[in-house]
């Protein structure tokens, strides 16, 4: 991928108004911005250079070779040019470059560009700039609230797209996961009415995608995911009986897929933490005997992964919370 940017750059260099060339300078700067991203996480690289490749897009559009799509990649590789702002202690940036992205994105949309493709962005902007507010704006009511906004224009967005759009698939995928994230906001806000909610719209949304194809394992694990969160609002509202069902049930999934491939790491850390949410499940219902049990088995699972292979800093704190539960057990 580097190899193919340093090729376009040498292109640009011999013919450096030449739209063809911009253009595939821009596409391979974006690429390599989100594998730094997501593969490397080097966050300033990924902003350097997706930004890079917005100026690119914007030099074209501004050109007579101009298109309505070089003007819609442009706020695209803003927004990939924005969100490694927020994990390097920039969030504020960040949501002020989203903010302006969606400002541009706005214009091009009220001056006529009611396309698939704009109203898209519009949607997938209102529901970056709620996850980047939730996540610097923990201790911050007025960027929580502000998060809620953007979820609200988000999901409308979302149900919209998947009602008109010819492959809606994506966008009820989209649909679920804001749901989803929306719930984690209002757990954190204590408002597990609403998380239980958003949580069982998100698992209406997966099971009727499982119900096409039940051997999908990345929707069937989604919906334990669901299930577990849910159990843990329930149990917040003295809903125990139905907490303990949901997160049972999510348990006994969980150990029927990793049967299926015994030690495979990533199914043996998903029903250890699972076993843990179900202990505080437990824990708050009051059943120390029950939830000290569920901590043991999550630990020997997490015990299980570390003589296998180092644990990730996550998975090594999850740990170090089970055993600090385990040592008030009696």
């Amino acid at each position: 991928m580097g190899k193919s940017v340093a090729q376009l750059r040498q292109l640009q260099s011999e013919k450096p108004t030449d739209p063809a060339i911009l253009r595939g300078l821009a596409e391979a700067l974006y690429a390599l911005s989100v594998f730094e991203y997501i593969a490397v996480d080097d966050s300033l690289a990924a902003h350097d250079l997706a930004t890079e490749s917005a100026a690119l897009y914007q030099s074209v559009s501004r050109s007579r070779a101009g298109t309505q799509k070089d003007r819609l990649s442009a706020i695209e590789s803003r927004i990939q040019a924005a969100l490694p702002l927020s994990w390097i202690d920039r969030g504020d940036e960040a949501v002020t470059a989203l903010e302006s992205a969606r400002a541009d994105n706005l214009a091009l949309i009220a001056n006529g560009d009611t396309s698939e493709a704009a109203i898209s962005q519009r949607t997938k902007l209102n529901s970056m700039l709620a996850d980047v507010l939730t996540r610097i704006g923990a201790d911050e009511p007025e960027k929580q609230q502000r998060a809620l906004v953007f979820f609200a224009a988000a999901i409308e967005g979302y149900i919209r797209l998947a009602q008109s759009a010819d492959k809606p698939d994506a966008y009820r995928q989209n649909l679920s996961a804001a749901y989803f994230r929306r719930s984690l906001l209002y757990y954190d806000l204590d408002r597990h009415e609403e998380a239980v909610r958003d949580l069982t719209a998100a698992e209406n949304i997966d099971r009727e995608i499982l119900s096409r194809d039940p051997e999908d394992y990345g929707t069937r694990s989604r919906l334990n995911t669901f299930a577990e969160q849910k159990a843990a609002s329930l149990a917040l509202l003295g809903r125990f009986d139905e907490a303990e069902a949901v997160a049972l049930a999510a348990q006994q999934d969980k150990t029927a897929f990793l049967a299926l491939e015994p030690g495979d790491p990533g199914r043996t850390r998903e029903l250890a933490n699972g076993l843990q949410m179900l202990a505080e499940v437990y824990e708050v219902a009051g059943k120390t005997g029950a939830a000290c049990s569920q901590y043991r088995k999550s630990r020997d699972l997490y015990s299980a992964l570390k003589s296998a292979q180092p644990l990730s800093d996550y998975d090594q704190e999850s740990l170090n919370a089970v055993n600090g539960k385990i040592a008030t057990c009696r």
